[in-house]
């Protein structure tokens, strides 16, 4: 990775929210910090980066969220095509966007895109859903990802293993065995799934500095059993999208959705191309 790039809008909570968390892992990961706008039009590219300076506020000494950062203003047509452009094409970055988390994807802050950008970029943003904390602080002990042994779940593990090693903390995975299932009190089915996460930590063992762990959780609901599991372990969660058997045509499948509304921690999205349609 080369960079953290937190995309705002000019409101509130899209630099103060989103910049949160991009600042922590800027930090951590010791890379630079970049604010990313886009408008619609070359007139109202003064006014944006004036109401971020306004908002940082820039003119405080020593103001630890804008230490070192960097304001980018780009002017497009269309600013969701130019954001899932940039987060596509922009390899080393790392994309933070915060979101009100309403709708398929949550209203994104930032130009009502966040769903667009996911559908068409088909690499990771970390969103900051409605769920965080205003003081939400760092540092990540460990990047956590939900897997239901599907092939698109696991997608999202490439990604997920770069950061783990970025931020130098932990890799664990996991997974939520539904306590309505047909197989939620079989022996067999409980040891099934703790032999696949076994292997896939084998899988990535090679490629990361610090142990794979797993852990499995039994509930009804995947994302409050996820969410519950998570909150208050320095956890940042990064999933794919649909995995769970195909749940819901939308870009966020409903366990990423509810998940991203109600975490009170990061959630790193991710939509693969063959579940974009």
């Amino acid at each position: 990775m080369e960079e953290v790039v937190v995309a705002v809008d000019g409101s509130e909570q899209s630099v103060f929210k989103g910049l949160r968390v991009g600042h922590e892992l800027h930090q951590q990961a010791s890379l630079p910090l970049r604010l990313l706008s886009v408008v619609d039009d070359e007139g109202k590219e003064q006014e944006r980066r004036r109401e971020i300076r306004y908002l940082l506020p820039l003119g405080e000494v020593g103001n630890p969220l804008v230490a070192g950062s960097e304001i980018e203003v780009e002017v497009a047509h269309d600013p969701r095509a130019f954001l899932a452009q940039a987060l596509g094409e922009r390899d080393g970055a790392l994309f933070c966007m915060a979101t009100r988390g309403r709708g398929a994807v949550g209203q994104a802050v930032v130009g009502s895109v966040a769903t667009s950008v996911l559908r068409e970029a088909h690499r990771p943003m970390i969103l900051a859903g409605p769920g965080l904390p205003d003081d939400w602080s760092g540092p990540v002990l460990r990047v956590v990802v939900p897997l239901d042994g599907s092939e698109v779940s696991e997608r999202i593990l490439p990604y997920a293993v770069e950061l783990a090693e970025e931020l130098g903390t932990e890799l664990r995975l996991l997974r939520v065995i539904d306590t309505e299932g047909e197989d939620a009190d079989s022996g067999d089915f409980q040891a099934s799934v703790e032999a696949y996460l076994e292997q896939v930590g084998e899988r990535l063992q090679p490629e990361l500095s610090r142990s794979v762990t797993w852990v499995v959780l039994k509930d009804r609901q995947p994302a409050r059993a996820i969410s519950d599991y998570c909150a208050g372990r320095g956890s940042l969660v990064m999933m794919s999208t649909l995995g769970w058997s195909g749940l819901a045509r939308l870009v966020m499948g409903s366990v990423a959705q509810a998940l991203v509304r109600q975490a009170p921690f990061p959630v790193g999205v991710l939509c693969p191309p063959d579940t974009a349609a």
